[in-house]
């Protein structure tokens, strides 16, 4: 930083940073579900390339990706308090794009062992770096440390949900995975907000 150089810090209360995640979580179901009312699911579609051919399953899958990189984003706060803004902005899209390797791959039928060893390499990288990020932070507190264990829990579970399983899944057991790991998260935001996260370990967003 040159010298001289001002620093703008904010401070963010956590509220704020799981709102966008929950409200973006709220619109991605209220879609599925309006699907579901409208009959689109009755014929219990597999998952693959041909259910996005709808239009509303390519407005939920745009809206999913916003979900999921507000989680990350609200969990790499957590779990780095105080952090750079822009680095955790970076770190959400990084990990937001690995993930959506095993999205789309979770639509395809045709898994050859380079895909699974790229998949796995892959799938370490991302837990090596959100990891990293948690541990580059020196200050320690129960917050932070239960935020990176989460974040790290959340990738894993959202990459492994669509990795595994047989080659022709159902539509709907991969959105109620999608739907049991947010409602999960939106959990974990929740009782933060009960135990008053703000006055646990003070900390910010700058």
């Amino acid at each position: 930083m040159a010298a001289g150089a001002a620093l703008t810090v904010w401070r963010a209360e956590g509220l704020a940073l799981a709102m966008p995640f929950a409200l973006l979580s709220a619109s991605s179901t209220w879609t599925w579900v309006t699907l579901k009312n409208e009959g689109f699911f009755d014929a219990d579609q597999a998952w693959d390339a041909e259910l996005f051919a709808h239009r509303g399953m390519q407005v939920y899958e745009v809206l999913y990706a916003l979900e999921v990189y507000a989680l990350l984003f609200a969990l790499l706060c957590l779990a780095g308090e105080p952090v750079a803004l822009g680095d955790a902005a970076l770190a959400s899209v990084a990990l937001t794009l690995a993930l959506f390797y095993f999205f789309a791959g979770s639509r395809s039928r045709a898994h050859g062992p380079a895909d699974s060893v790229f998949g796995a390499a892959l799938l370490a990288l991302v837990a090596v770096v959100a990891g990293a990020f948690a541990a580059g932070h020196a200050r320690r507190c129960w917050v932070q440390e239960g935020g990176a264990a989460v974040l790290v829990a959340a990738l894993l579970g959202l990459a492994l949900a669509h990795a595994t399983g047989p080659e022709e899944r159902a539509a709907g057991e991969v959105i109620l995975l999608r739907t049991l790991i947010s409602s999960a998260a939106g959990a974990y935001f929740a009782a933060l907000a009960a135990v008053d996260r703000d006055a646990q370990c003070g900390g910010g967003l700058w």
